[in-house]
């Protein structure tokens, strides 16, 4: 089962789906409160309508582990170095709210 996830990483601040390599990045000048409100209104509408076969998938392995962590950033476009850094935190991903 999938699940919109907010990413924060040096490369990508956004929305980010938990099976594939969709992302809806948070726009760099974004402040206004009611802004973030329905950025995140419309990233949730775009989350569920988006179709995770036509996205790569993050990763085949159980998703608590070290290397679907990294493995699942690099899909995303993370260099392997800075993808193990995040994944051995364990700080990269949170569920959505």
């Amino acid at each position: 089962m999938r699940s919109l996830t907010w990413v924060s990483v040096k490369q990508l601040t956004g929305w980010a789906c938990s099976a594939c390599d969709w992302t809806f990045p948070l726009p760099s000048l974004l402040s206004d409160p009611e802004a973030k409100k329905a950025y995140d209104r419309l990233a949730s509408a775009k989350f569920q309508r988006h179709d995770c076969a036509t996205h790569q998938p993050v990763a085949s392995l159980d998703p608590d582990s070290f290397i679907a962590r990294a493995k699942g950033l690099v899909k995303r476009g993370f260099k392997p170095k800075d993808a193990a850094e995040i994944a051995a935190r364990g700080d990269h991903v949170r569920e959505a709210r």
